[in-house]
């Protein structure tokens, strides 16, 4: 992964832009692999035109498609960030195109693990996470000031909360 690309990176960065409806040092990250496009493009469909939020939002490629696929969307003009797994979730970077076997049990495990590095990482840099899991629709940009001061404004991550 290069350096510039990983989500310890492209977080931080986006976390500095600008945004009235998205905390100040808070992102939204995501992680998916092509064989979650159809849920990515669900994730953010009623959102995806919303700069404030969108500027915030790092998406996670679990390979070189979906990370293609991210800079499509940004190409586009939505205001996605793209970041790369810190690990290679399923194939190799030579036959990743072609390859279209679901992660091994092994691959699965390396990429649970590895996204919660990516989410220490970026915590330790003084950003704020707001994970999802991709299977989960945005159908509005959550509440995340008012979801935070239920946890006493003192909250570095959370995950998947229903807001």
């Amino acid at each position: 992964v290069a350096a510039r690309s990983s989500p310890a990176v492209v977080a931080p960065d986006a976390a500095k832009t600008p945004s009235d409806c998205v905390p100040p040092n808070t992102v939204v990250l995501v992680w998916a692999n092509r064989h979650h496009r159809p849920l990515f493009r669900a994730q953010i469909r009623n959102v995806q035109h919303r700069d404030c939020f969108m500027s915030r939002f790092v998406f996670v490629a679990l390979d070189g498609s979906m990370y293609k696929h991210c800079e499509e969307l940004a190409k586009d003009g939505i205001r996605i960030r793209c970041a790369r797994s810190t690990t290679t979730a399923g194939s190799t970077a030579a036959d990743e195109e072609e390859d279209d076997r679901a992660l091994s049990p092994d691959a699965l495990a390396a990429h649970r693990s590895s996204r919660w590095k990516d989410v220490s990482h970026i915590i330790s840099q003084g950003v704020n996470v707001w994970a999802f899991d991709v299977d989960v629709s945005i159908l509005e940009v959550p509440p995340f000031a008012e979801a935070m001061a239920v946890d006493g404004g003192g909250c570095d991550v959370l995950y998947q909360r229903r807001a």
